[in-house]
């Protein structure tokens, strides 16, 4: 073997038995099923031999139908790392393609785990005066990209659904005007859900985010006076369930105590299509934040899923997209890594109900991330600061930059790490075992497939799961 030769980047992905299953191939993000007779050549540390400095470990050396099969799957390969993405600093930006409008300024619920009460950002209505100046801002930022999303979040925007309607005329007739295609996205806790309001959300096409907590709503989703709001919000989401198909989304924020299994059951009895799980952001320790004591039960309800999800593909039965799962298959049938976690501060920017621009709807308030206002435009130095430290990719990120599951997960919501800590550049570290389960049992999903069903695939990604990166 010549000394130019080298073990790409990659790791062993182990079954539920706990025994090598398939190496990932990190750098290609490319998925390689281990041959039984080399399963006992490849143990986990086989990766930990390899000394970065293109000297392969012994145990490969030794082992000519090991190097063999590494050769042809060019995991062991002459052709050098890629080391031009490896900066931190963001030199230049990209077009803005998606703004986020906080045009409530305010929430009628209290939830337990609120991000916004956190930061403060409650700020009263939006001005039409200010919406629409807003639009105009994203407008011209867009340049001549064709395709471009407004957004709707923050507190509970259907609280102010007249000036919703006025927004959303006005950016279709913008769009027209200058050629543009607009899509419209609304997240709502779903307890102003009329008839009126989910039939005008078809008509212009929405894709709608409903948070909705499962069977512990309950105890996490109250109203300001401490009421129960789970039979008005499951009124709601019928309503949009049956008008909007595939558009609508309910999202789960994961805390301590909830188990995945019963909460994915409970979105299959509702015949819900596309499923979120957000893992609850915050280091309070308040009986919500996450920890290990509850991985072992992530671990195995994960299992349940795959199968699950295998098995309704399989036999053409109604499939329940559970998005992390999904969002690994679609990265590793593309390929597409991820090297960040969202569009925040590049595509994507955030405007509070005065007009404040900031890096996402997630950091309205924080004086810090302040970028300017939609009259007189943003500070572009303070996004690329932003990117480069923050939002830096996840190869130069701080703990995300030697982990394996980096290019699948994209480093975590940098906004819980901003607000919460304790490190604003790193993730936070308590979702990041939760996040690599999910992104393990993706794998095994798409192993499963592509080596007994292939075509089960684009049940599992097809154009029509509406994915926000």
């Amino acid at each position: 073997m010549k000394e130019s030769n080298r073990l790409r980047e990659c790791y062993i992905i182990k079954d539920h038995q706990n025994q090598p299953e398939s190496i990932y191939d990190i750098e290609r993000s490319f998925i390689f099923k281990i041959p039984h007779k080399l399963k006992e050549f490849l143990p986990d540390n086989f990766i930990k031999n390899y000394d970065g400095n293109n000297n392969l470990p012994n145990l490969i050396k030794n082992n000519n139908t090991v190097t063999k099969w590494l050769m042809e799957n060019d995991i062991i390969t002459k052709i050098e790392e890629n080391k031009n993405i490896k900066s931190s600093s963001v030199n230049s930006l990209p077009l803005i393609t998606d703004i986020s409008l906080d045009i409530a300024g305010a929430c009628n619920l209290s939830c337990v785990y609120c991000f916004e009460k956190d930061i403060n950002s409650r700020l009263g209505p939006m001005s039409e005066s200010t919406a629409f100046d807003s639009i105009d801002f994203f407008f011209k930022k867009s340049g001549n990209e064709k395709h471009v999303a407004v957004h709707f979040g923050s507190g509970e925007p259907l609280s102010n659904f007249k000036l919703l309607k006025k927004i959303t005329v006005y950016a279709e007739k913008l769009a027209k005007d200058m050629d543009k295609t607009v899509a419209f996205h609304i997240t709502t806790n779903g307890t102003l859900i009329t008839k009126t309001v989910a039939e005008f959300l078809n008509e212009h096409n929405f894709y709608v985010r409903m948070s909705i907590d499962s069977i512990y709503h309950n105890q996490t989703r109250p109203t300001l006076l401490g009421n129960s709001t789970y039979e008005s919000v499951e009124k709601g989401f019928l309503l949009l369930r049956d008008l909007l198909g595939p558009r609508l989304t309910v999202n789960v924020v994961f805390c301590r105590g909830m188990r995945l299994k019963e909460i994915y059951e409970w979105a299959l009895k509702l015949s819900i299509k596309n499923l979120e799980v957000i893992k609850v952001g915050t280091f309070r320790d308040d009986n919500i934040d996450l920890n290990d004591e509850h991985l072992l039960n992530f671990r195995n309800d994960l299992y349940y899923i795959i199968n699950d999800l295998y098995y309704r593909a399989n036999n053409d039965e109604n499939i329940l997209h559970y998005h992390p799962i999904t969002k690994t298959l679609r990265r590793l049938s593309v390929p597409a890594p991820a090297e960040r976690f969202c569009g925040v501060a590049s595509t994507y920017l955030g405007v509070s109900s005065k007009g404040d621009v900031y890096p996402c709807f997630r950091h309205l308030g924080l004086d810090t991330y302040h970028l300017g206002n939609v009259k007189n435009g943003v500070d572009d130095d303070k996004r690329k600061s932003y990117l480069s430290n923050e939002a830096q990719s996840v190869e130069t990120r701080p703990i995300c930059s030697t982990c394996w599951a980096r290019k699948l997960c994209g480093g975590g919501c940098y906004a819980d790490s901003v607000v919460y800590g304790p490190d604003k550049n790193k993730p936070q570290t308590q979702h990041c075992p939760f996040w690599k389960e999910e992104i393990r049992n993706g794998i095994l999903l798409y192993n499963r497939i592509i080596n007994e069903k292939p075509d089960l695939l684009f049940k599992l990604t097809g154009k029509d799961i509406p994915l926000d990166d």
